[in-house]
């Protein structure tokens, strides 16, 4: 063996043990051997990628004019400029600005093809379907560069050209940039056939299926009874399941799968991500502080990091912080669609709806598969008094989200306030419906809102029974809720069922002391032979030491 294929074969070995060193040392001998033979210099560029020293990287790869226009080392170059976070350079390398004719850049990379012979043995580096490689980088950059239809297009053009591209997929997923039938269309055109075994394709597609952004838990495709089971165990997998559930507004589920996959990997990112969500909804501030710290203190250069400390600031209402943090995490990603949804609630919350309006409109152009920030870009325009706009909003949400609880609701809501109320009726009892077939085991706290405002209704239309009904079962939703109670005082009022009214107005004050509407409703109840003794009585609710509940 001559001393250039030993060096060769130690750069190989060591790229192979993650030796950066070694690889590099042997590389740069061999390149020197072989008179800078490409296959040596597209092994050292391997082994200064390894030592992250990716600008040195590039410049060797664009060195040979010719062998740069080969398709592995123009792949490799824009490698190099994504991981510097230069985009457009990496978009340049990829598709040749030389030249916008595609026919013309397609025979420069064949006559330099055939002038340059790359060894996949020698380099260490497999060239088949690299075009796909080559898209998803496209497709990286693009969507840093805020190009989301260009983005899009090339992740799709990527799975069509290697369906086992999975990086293309949960960008397109997790990011929510397709609507759910978009995202079926997508996974049910993939070429299966071709590119697998018929007795792989109903996995693959559970598999794929299980990483779109569904709220519903039944998935289409099964696959076989063993394979099944043993896919539970993944953790990715359980991450998909709990997401599944957040979308559900299924919470406390959700934070029970995320809690037992961090326990077992500390630092699993995507069980973090939704971790910190979950964590949100549910204002479990004192785990976002906890998770906030171990993740600034290991990932300072990510944004879920400052994302999770920014969250803990929004539950204390301390929205300057909040905005700090954020700042910080939009630096890092300006395309963190979260961050706008936080930024946007960050405003919203302190009555600034003008300055909510751009970050949720910014979360809306991102997030064109997810029906929130449209919601909340909705209720921005209602409280500014453009009902009109935000009419608009809602009935664009309920299109693209026909079977969403809580995009029902929303609409249900409006028609409430128009004074609409059998087609908020109609509207709320199938957000209801629809709550059941997600799953019966629910966490159904999170619904209390939709029972109350099917409880409001029924009382505007004047059916008094199946409101009290509906606020009973709000109360069983979230029980000690000092407004349920009172409502519930209110319908009883109503039926002139006067001691149930007092019952539960005191146990309303003793929830909340200091509520003018749940005195009114006290006073009225009371016969009216006692009226004369109201003020008095509720003056002493007022001074009265009720327990915390």
């Amino acid at each position: 063996m001559s001393i250039l294929a030993k060096a060769r074969n130690l750069a190989v070995y060591y790229l192979k043990i993650q030796h950066g060193e070694g690889a590099r040392f042997w590389a740069d001998k061999a390149r020197a051997l072989s008179s800078n033979d490409p296959n040596d210099t597209f092994l050292l560029a391997q082994a200064l990628m390894q030592l992250r020293e990716y600008k040195r990287a590039c410049h060797i790869l664009t060195t040979d004019k010719v062998a740069s226009q080969t398709l592995p080392f123009r792949y490799l170059a824009a490698k190099c400029h994504v991981e510097c976070q230069e985009w457009s350079e990496a978009l340049d390398v990829l598709t040749d600005p030389s030249s916008s004719d595609f026919m013309y850049q397609t025979q420069t990379q064949q006559r330099a093809e055939a002038a340059i012979s790359i060894s996949a043995d020698i380099c260490n580096f497999p060239t088949e379907k690299l075009d796909c490689q080559i898209l998803l980088l496209k497709g990286r950059a693009n969507e840093e560069l805020g190009n989301i239809n260009d983005a899009v297009d090339c992740y799709k053009s990527c799975l069509m050209k290697d369906i086992f591209c999975t990086e293309a997929l949960e960008r397109l997923a997790r990011n929510q940039y397709l609507t759910y039938n978009e995202e079926m269309a997508l996974i049910e055109s993939l070429p299966y056939v071709e590119q697998s075994s018929r007795d792989q394709i109903s996995t693959l597609k559970y598999i794929y299926h299980s990483m779109m952004n569904d709220h519903r838990k039944s998935l289409p495709y099964v696959p076989p009874k063993k394979e099944y089971q043993l896919l539970q165990q993944s953790s990715e997998m359980q991450i998909n399941r709990a997401r599944t559930h957040l979308m559900g507004m299924d919470v406390l589920p959700c934070l029970d799968l995320t809690i037992a996959v961090l326990e077992a990997d500390p630092y699993h990112l995507q069980a973090a991500e939704v971790h910190t969500q979950a964590c949100l909804v549910a204002k479990r501030d004192t785990e976002l502080y906890t998770i906030g710290q171990r993740l600034v203190n290991v990932f300072p250069e990510l944004p879920l990091s400052w994302f999770a400390v920014a969250c803990y600031y929004l539950l204390q209402a301390n929205y300057s912080q909040t905005r700090k943090y954020l700042e910080k995490v939009l630096l890092l990603n300006r395309l963190y669609s979260p961050a706008w949804l936080a930024f946007g609630l960050s405003f919203s919350e302190n009555g600034e709806y003008d300055q909510a309006i751009p970050a949720f409109s910014t979360a809306a152009q991102i997030m064109k598969g997810s029906y929130l920030p449209t919601l909340l870009l909705a209720k921005e325009y209602y409280h500014t008094g453009a009902t009109a706009v935000a009419s608009d909003l809602l009935k664009k949400a309920l299109a693209t989200h026909q079977t969403s609880p809580v995009v029902i609701q929303e609409v249900a809501v409006m028609f409430y306030d128009a004074g609409e109320y059998e087609k908020a009726l109609k509207l709320l009892n199938q957000a209801d419906a629809n709550v059941k077939l997600i799953d019966q085991h629910v966490t159904v706290e999170a619904w209390e809102p939709l029972y109350n405002n099917l409880a409001h209704t029924y009382r505007k239309l004047g059916q008094l029974d199946e409101a009290l009904q509906q606020h009973f079962r709000a109360l069983v939703a979230k029980p000690n809720t000092a407004s349920t109670h009172t409502n519930i005082a209110f319908v009883y009022v109503l039926k002139e069922e006067f001691e149930k009214a007092i019952e539960h107005c005191y146990i309303a004050l003793k929830l909340n002391r200091e509520d003018q509407m749940t005195l009114k409703i006290l006073q009225m109840s009371l016969p009216e032979q006692t009226n004369k003794l109201a003020p008095a009585f509720c003056e002493q609710l007022l001074h009265e030491d009720f327990p915390n509940v």
